[in-house]
């Protein structure tokens, strides 16, 4: 089973890989990533002060859990799964409509 930090890097990183592509999100889509990114925003300091207290300690190799509860991480990361899977979509039809306009 993965640790909270596991998860929310995971999370993080899933975070980081929509907003590249939020150009896709449709309006319709617009208040759900708003959402998601407003209930990461309550993980993101937490995370950064977890980070910051293991420096202040110079102990790397202490494991430090914080967070939430796995099950809460995972459900969130499981929202951004499945929202990551629909702008997958939009960009694999736009990648599809730039082949055929360009062979058009």
């Amino acid at each position: 089973m993965k640790d909270n930090e596991s998860l929310i890097g995971e999370l993080l990183a899933l975070k980081d890989d929509i907003a590249q592509h939020k150009h896709l999100i449709t309006d319709d889509m617009r208040d759900e990533w708003n959402e998601l990114k407003r209930k990461t925003k309550a993980l993101e300091p937490n995370l950064s002060g977890t980070l910051l207290s293991l420096v202040k300690q110079n102990d790397l190799n202490k494991t430090h859990h914080f967070i939430g509860s796995d099950g809460e991480i995972k459900a969130l990361l499981e929202e951004f799964k499945q929202f990551n899977h629909r702008v997958s979509l939009r960009r694999m039809g736009n990648q599809v409509q730039q082949k055929i306009s360009a062979n058009a």
